[in-house]
């Protein structure tokens, strides 16, 4: 973003606002205002000015990556801007450095990834010690151990970032009350599940 070598370090917060009110068309957008000055604050009091340009590229860029999401449900279902803002609460951000591992085996937590950029992988490990490969995932897929997943159980998959990439991570409990509240959400993960099924066949 080339337009931060413009910052003012004397007013930092008008300037991130003028980029909220620039950006505030995008349909991915939910981050407000409170947020942005929470982060600016936490910024001032832990970090110098100087390393700013990554933080605030970590802002203003997570809009446009939800807006990844957003273009992905509707090509399955039909939901609004006004719907997705509240949709995009249910899901975390994450980035995910090469070979670094989400799951193994006996974790409690297992969620559901998408892929924003990057290649995910899901594997076991047998008893010799082979790998073998059941998934891999790239962008605009969804990955995990879809079996112990949805009976909220622990897996013997390990699921690992290929090379570094950029997820949205869903828990079991925030799935299942995002499929409450937004019925075409269940019509966009069967449609999902429907194609992986018939890609697989």
């Amino acid at each position: 973003m080339t337009y931060l070598s413009t910052i003012n370090d004397d007013n930092p917060l008008l300037y991130v606002v003028n980029w909220y009110l620039w950006v505030v068309n995008y349909p991915g957008l939910y981050i407000q205002i409170l947020d942005l000055t929470k982060s600016l604050k936490k910024l001032k009091n832990g970090m110098v000015w100087g390393n700013r340009w990554i933080v605030l590229n970590l802002i203003l860029d997570e809009p446009i990556k939800m807006q990844k999401l957003f273009e992905h449900i509707n090509k399955y279902t039909s939901i609004d801007n006004n719907e997705f803002q509240e949709i995009a609460k249910y899901f975390d951000l994450k980035t995910v450095k090469k070979k670094e591992l989400l799951y193994e085996p006996g974790n409690k937590s297992l969620d559901h990834y998408f892929v924003l950029s990057g290649c995910l992988q899901l594997y076991i490990i047998d008893e010799k010690g082979t790998e073998h490969t059941l998934q891999f995932a790239i962008e605009n897929w969804w990955i995990t151990d879809y079996l112990a997943y949805h009976n909220n159980m622990r897996s013997e998959c390990y699921i690992q970032g290929v090379k570094a990439s950029a997820i949205l991570h869903l828990t079991h409990n925030n799935e299942r009350e995002l499929l409450r509240r937004f019925p075409k959400m269940e019509t966009y993960f069967r449609k999902i599940y429907q194609t992986a099924y018939g890609a697989s066949l």
